[in-house]
């Protein structure tokens, strides 16, 4: 944000504070108004950027949640109660909630958990799962490991989280899909 010219306040020396005790006085309550007011602008437009946010997301419809297609059968339960909740451990967060104890594979995070499902044709890429299994879902988010989550027949857990609204949370567009594996062991068998 650039200040405008005529908001700037000369300095003074130390002498000329020394010498006009008033005016310094008065100086410092001028910058103490100025900064208070631009706090107040800042406040105002963030409440604005919060409002809008609020009110696109209102407007961008939602992709309509999945029916039970029994097209998979769940080889691993999913057990919410038992998800870890560990910040910067998304992937073991999951694997602790399907009981997944060992790091079978070497994968090391979210991301590359996806990859190795999209490597081996196991990764579907929709945004929602059939609401009948338990599967990892995975997010592109800023970070180099991305995020996994977990869907538990229609809800999703975020590291122990429920996220009744994930989609809008996290936005239908960095979701890249589920897994039929996390971390290379099967959770959910193709039944055709």
């Amino acid at each position: 944000m650039s200040m405008d010219k005529r908001h700037l306040i000369p300095l003074l020396t130390t002498e000329e504070f020394r010498q006009f005790p008033d005016q310094t006085t008065e100086i410092l309550n001028r910058l103490i108004t100025e900064v208070n007011d631009r706090r107040n602008e800042i406040a105002e437009l963030t409440n604005a950027i919060i409002v809008l946010q609020n009110q696109v997301k209102k407007i961008s419809p939602s992709p309509t949640p999945p029916t039970p297609q029994g097209d998979f059968q769940q080889v691993l339960n999913f057990y919410p109660e038992d998800m870890g909740n560990t910040p910067g451990w998304c992937l073991q967060n999951v694997m602790d909630g399907f009981h997944i104890s060992v790091w079978a594979s070497g994968i090391d995070g979210a991301y590359q958990d996806m990859l190795w499902n999209k490597n081996n044709g196991t990764l579907h890429e929709e945004i929602y799962p059939p609401a009948d299994i338990a599967v990892p879902i995975y997010i592109r988010t800023q970070g180099p490991y991305h995020h996994v989550v977990a869907w538990d027949h229609g809800v999703v857990y975020d590291d122990k989280v429920r996220r009744d609204n994930w989609v809008d949370y996290f936005g239908a567009q960095n979701i890249w899909g589920w897994g039929e594996y996390c971390d290379g062991i099967r959770v959910v068998q193709r039944t055709n």
